[in-house]
Formats: C-alpha cells, sequence, structure tokens
C-alpha cells in the first residue's frame, strides 16, 4: 500500500486485508454487527426500491402496487366492465436518516521512516486502515438497525381485532397482553391478530420477548410433553434481536409486520472509484459486507500534526429510512402491530 496516495489499486488492497481478517472466526465475531431486526426486514420487503440519477441524492423511487381500491360489487351482466387502475408507478420518497461513524487516523509512514508505528509491527499500513474501517461498518449498520427498528416501532397502526384474546387490551396503536400469557402458546393468537388485520404475509420482530423460551424450546423438543414448542413458534416467521431493540428503547416490545407495508430505502453520495475531491481529500464509496444493496460513503484527508502525517477516515451512511406503504386500504392500518408485553 503506497503511503503518497489513495487509489483504486489502494483500495483493492485494503479490501483483500479485510478479507484477510474475517477468514479468522475470531475477527468475523469482532467486526459482524447486530443487525437481525433490519436484515429481516430487508428479506422480508416486497417493495421495488430505486435510485433517481435526476433527483436530488436523498430520495429514491419506492413501487408498491396499490389494490386499496378493489372490494366487492353486486353482481353485474356487463360484456366489457371497466375496472380500477392498479397504481404500480413508483412514487419518490426522501430519505430523512443519517448515521456517520466516528473518525479514525493512521499514521503515514512516508518514506523509510525508522520510527514509524507500522515499521516493525505484525500489522502493517492497509491491516491498520483494514479494520479500522470494518470497525466503522460495524458502528453504523448497528446504529442503522437501531434507527430503522424504532421508526418501524413508531409506525404501529391500531388493531382491527374487536374481541382479542389472551387478556390483550388494545388502546390506540397498542396492544398489551399480560406477561403471564408469552408462552409458545401466544403465536396462535398472533396469528389470528394477522388474519384479522388482513396481513398478507406476516412476521415478527422481537428483542427480549420469548427469546429465552425460543431457545429453550430447541432442547425442550426432546421432551414428549413440550414437542409442540417449536412448531408454534414456527406459525409466524420471527427475528430475534435483542440487541437493536435495546439500543431503541423498546422494552418488552414484539412487532408485526405485513411483509407488503414498510420498505427499507438506502443511498449515498460517492462514486465507487477513487476520486481526489480536492488537495489531500479523496473520497470513495464501499459496498456494505453485512447489508444487501447499502453503500456508505468515505473520506481520507491527509493532514499533518507536528510534523507527522496522518491519513484520517470518515465514514457514513448519508440517507436511508424506513417508508410506509401510502396505499394499504384499510382505515388506521399501516401494515404494523405493536404487541407489549404486561406486568
Amino acid at each position: 500500500m503506497a503511503a503518497g496516495d489513495f487509489s483504486a489499486s489502494t483500495l483493492s488492497t485494503v479490501i483483500e486485508k479485510q478479507e484477510d481478517l474475517f477468514k479468522d472466526p475470531r475477527n468475523s465475531r469482532l467486526y459482524a454487527p447486530k443487525a437481525e431486526a433490519l436484515l429481516e426486514i430487508i428479506r422480508m420487503q416486497t417493495a421495488n426500491v430505486s435510485l433517481l440519477n435526476t433527483s436530488a441524492q436523498n430520495k429514491v423511487k419506492i413501487a408498491f402496487v396499490n389494490t386499496s381500491a378493489i372490494t366487492t360489487q353486486d353482481c353485474t351482466n356487463e360484456c366489457a366492465p371497466d375496472g380500477t387502475l392498479l397504481q404500480t408507478a413508483a412514487q419518490e420518497f426522501t430519505l430523512s436518516q443519517c448515521v456517520e461513524a466516528t473518525p479514525f487516523r493512521v499514521e503515514v509512514p512516508l518514506g523509510a521512516e525508522p520510527d514509524s508505528v507500522y515499521a516493525n509491527g505484525v500489522y502493517g499500513l492497509p491491516d491498520a486502515v483494514a479494520a479500522g474501517m470494518l470497525k466503522q461498518e460495524k458502528e453504523i449498520v448497528e446504529k442503522m438497525a437501531a434507527v430503522s427498528l424504532g421508526l418501524v416501532a413508531a409506525k404501529a397502526g391500531t388493531n382491527q381485532d374487536p374481541a382479542p384474546e389472551y387478556g390483550a387490551v388494545i388502546a390506540g396503536t397498542n396492544t398489551t397482553i399480560p406477561a403471564a400469557n408469552w408462552t409458545a402458546n401466544i403465536f396462535p393468537f398472533f396469528q389470528l391478530e394477522a388474519e384479522l388485520n388482513r396481513f398478507g404475509m406476516p412476521y415478527m420482530l422481537h428483542g427480549r420477548n420469548l427469546y429465552l423460551e425460543k431457545l429453550n424450546a430447541v432442547p425442550n423438543a426432546q421432551n414428549d410433553d413440550q414437542r409442540d414448542e417449536q412448531a408454534k413458534y414456527d406459525l409466524i416467521e420471527s427475528a430475534w434481536d435483542p440487541f437493536s431493540f435495546q439500543r431503541a428503547a423498546l422494552t418488552n416490545i414484539s412487532l408485526m409486520v405485513d411483509a407488503g407495508a414498510i420498505a427499507f430505502g438506502a443511498r449515498n453520495e460517492y462514486g465507487a472509484a477513487v476520486v481526489e475531491a480536492e488537495a489531500n481529500v479523496r473520497v470513495f464509496s464501499i459496498a456494505s459486507r453485512f447489508v444487501p444493496g447499502v453503500r456508505f460513503d468515505v473520506k481520507k484527508i491527509r493532514k499533518c500534526v507536528n510534523g507527522v502525517y496522518f491519513d484520517v477516515y470518515t465514514m457514513k451512511a448519508p440517507y436511508f429510512d424506513i417508508i410506509n406503504n401510502p396505499a394499504n386500504g384499510i382505515t388506521g392500518d399501516t401494515g404494523v402491530l405493536k404487541f407489549t408485553k404486561g406486568a
């Protein structure tokens, strides 16, 4: 890795070093973010998200098929009936969220400096940059996950169940269920709520709710009187992410989401090529190792401190957001339900 400049080959070297770091399972655990809830949202969403080359950089187009006008009518004998035109054109949405990692700097060993921090060390300059960028990405992804989870919770709509069971009480956009009823037996109730709220493809996001119970259900399946527990957890697609829920301050909360109701969108400013933005400044973007379709903007600035040169690296996800389908067709329905474990 040449110290004098940062080029495409330099970036390639850094990425190769990141691959080398991940070959060691200890490093993969060190740098892999905890973001299962965000990854589940992206895996399950059905909306098509595309970038706009002619629009502002904080906007994307998201296509939701709008079928809300289709209901029923009296039978007719029309030979050539006219129907409601389905709106499939993408709508433009503004992405309002941003996350930036704290910068790090590395000393640049110009020439053959015997006192350079990398001269005789185990790790060289490219190793240090690779590790620093991996840690930046981890921090960004975990913050993105917590922010996105909070946005999903904020979009909770009204539960349409007119007579909820399992002691559930509906108040506003929250459905509270007594703590004693949070067992594997609650999943048939969740399935019922999905049906009554007309969720076409429901999935659930959990923090600590039922986390230990779910883990215990695996070995308990060996017991004759408990082998049905695991099957109940499988009634609805679910993901557990206690870390993100805790960071988003969502205590005792589980979320049910209709896959067609929300979408995660993200975009960045810089291209993949390394560009000299100005003297001593290089900008580029890298594809996320962990979040599909996301790129992070990176800026490298060379500076001199007390006669020693350093390269300072910043990384950020400049634009992302959770977008709600604007046409669910049911009053009060947002495609998201919030369930709280009560006392």
